[in-house]
């Protein structure tokens, strides 16, 4: 028997539908294999499968589709279960591990937050006795006074370059550098100073006051790090 893609019954021999124009083929079957066979071939002459009829296989499609409907309650059952189930392994996983890596932060700050509270305990005095070393400077110079000049440069050496300097360096690398900086401006700066006064060098107010500010910036910095890093009980 031949037909069209329309289902309409066309002579043999003829390749086109006398009643709807298309073109005609011939009723066939698949394979298991998908090997396209003649309607009445029971076994495929390629792979040599047997070929189940249209009906038969009409009859298993349709058994398989109403087992799937008399059991998909079922399943959706099972499935919404299983998902649920991975859900809540997901939520104690995730729960455990944030859970450890709190102790590890925990384990790993104690010790680095006691370290910087020791160093920055050991320095804060001179710390604050330089930023008072810098401000007195910068007044005597404002009213003038060569004596109290010379007196806070020298000041601001000392606590600098030997005192600071002696500390190094700090628990934290990021606070070794600011410190590292505010010791190398403040060694600059009374240097300039003391030559100002001794008439080796003429006062050039705006380089010597940029320096003193370089002084504050990083103390300022390292203030900051150390606060953040642990110097707070």
């Amino acid at each position: 028997m031949v037909t069209c893609t329309n289902g309409h019954a066309v002579s043999d021999g003829e390749q086109f539908c006398g009643h709807c124009g298309v073109a005609v083929m011939t009723a066939s079957v698949t394979c298991p294999n998908g090997h396209i066979n003649p309607e009445d071939q029971q076994f495929c002459p390629r792979c040599g499968a047997p070929i189940a009829a249209p009906s038969e296989a009409l009859a298993q499609s349709s058994s398989v589709r109403w087992w799937y409907r008399k059991n998909r309650k079922r399943w959706f059952v099972v499935t919404a279960g299983i998902v649920t189930v991975l859900a809540v392994v997901a939520a104690i996983v995730a729960v455990v591990a944030i859970n450890a890596e709190k102790r590890e932060s925990a384990s790993t700050a104690r010790p680095g937050s006691t370290a910087m509270r020791q160093w920055w305990s050991g320095v804060h005095d001179d710390i604050t006795d330089l930023r008072a070393a810098v401000n007195d400077s910068r007044r005597a110079i404002n009213l003038n006074d060569k004596t109290a000049m010379e007196s806070a440069c020298q000041r601001m050496h000392d606590t600098a370059a030997i005192k600071l300097q002696a500390h190094m360096p700090s628990p934290d690398p990021y606070l070794t550098a600011e410190v590292g900086s505010v010791i190398q401006d403040a060694h600059q700066a009374a240097h300039v100073c003391l030559a100002i006064l001794q008439g080796s060098m003429a006062y050039d107010g705006g380089q010597f006051q940029s320096l003193l500010d370089e002084v504050l910036r990083h103390l300022d910095g390292a203030q900051g790090i150390a606060d953040r890093t642990g110097t707070q009980a």
